[in-house]
This record gives C-alpha cells, structure tokens and sequence, in this order.
C-alpha cells in the first residue's frame, strides 16, 4: 500500500524552487542592481563576443567524419592539445581531450611496450583540417609490416 503525503524529494524539490524564486524577486527589485545592470550587460555583450570571435579563430564550422566539429589549430583555445605519452621517446601527440585523448594515449603506450617500440614521426595523431583524412599510405604500411613482424618475433620467443 502507498502512503499519502509528500515525498521527502518533491519537498525539498517545492521548497527549493520557492526559496530560488523568493530570492530572485528580492534581488532584482534592489536599486543597486537596476543602476549596474547596464555596465553589467554591456561587459556580458563584450564577453560574449569576445567568445565568439575566439570560437571562430579555432573552430572551422564543419564535421569530421566522426561527427566532432574540426578544429583549426592544436595548443590553443580549442579541444586539442598535445599529450605526452610516458615512456616513449615521443615528444606528445595531439589529440581530443577527454575518452579519446585517454584511450589513444594508452594504446600507444601499450603498443610501445608490447609490441613494438615506437619512434618520433610514426605517430600521427590530429591533423589541421585540409591536409588529409589520417596517416599517409606508406607510414601506414609499414606500421601494420612492423606490427606483424613484432608479432611473429614475439611468437617465436615463447615458443622456445
């Protein structure tokens, strides 16, 4: 059988609301604020463009094949900055931050250690929009050639 009456989450829900919009009534018919609400709101307009301007020197407007917009520069006020991967002789690779940057920067590592140790200039990671749709062809060859030739060495050390 239900109980009748409130929940404890719908009350602290209401009595939240209505504090927030006792609050809100209070603070917006105060005479300080109605004198700085102008230069506020012309700082938030200048701020605003500001970010604007800011987005559209980074962002190109268009989408990757992946659905993520591109972006035109790395190390700068974007999404993409260049992440060192430990233990490798790499310098950094530029990638998303967040799930990608964390798995790309693992399975490089990883590789490196297990497979086959990896060289500077044989990662390529992000790229400016424009200039291709990933690695070119011969670097991507010879990385599966050298995967599978660290494979079969792998294979036969432990089967000796």
């Amino acid at each position: 059988m239900k109980e009748q009456g409130l929940s404890r989450r719908i009350f602290l829900t209401r009595t939240a609301t209505a504090g927030a919009m006792a609050s809100c009534a209070t603070f917006s018919s105060s005479p300080a604020l109605a004198s700085s609400d102008r230069g506020s709101l012309d700082r938030l307009r200048k701020e605003a463009e500001r970010i604007k301007d800011r987005r559209e020197d980074v962002m190109t407007g268009t989408l990757s094949s992946n659905g993520w917009e591109m972006e035109k520069i790395t190390d700068g006020l974007g999404n993409i900055h260049t992440r060192p991967v430990p233990g490798t002789p790499l310098e950094g690779i530029p990638v998303r931050l967040g799930t990608v940057e964390v798995v790309l920067v693992h399975l490089v590592r990883r590789f490196h250690y297990e497979v086959d140790q990896v060289a500077r200039g044989e990662v390529t990671a992000w790229q400016p929009p424009g200039t291709g749709a990933g690695a070119p062809p011969d670097t991507a060859s010879t990385s599966r050639r050298r995967a599978a030739s660290a494979l079969e060495r792998r294979q036969k050390n432990t089967s000796v």
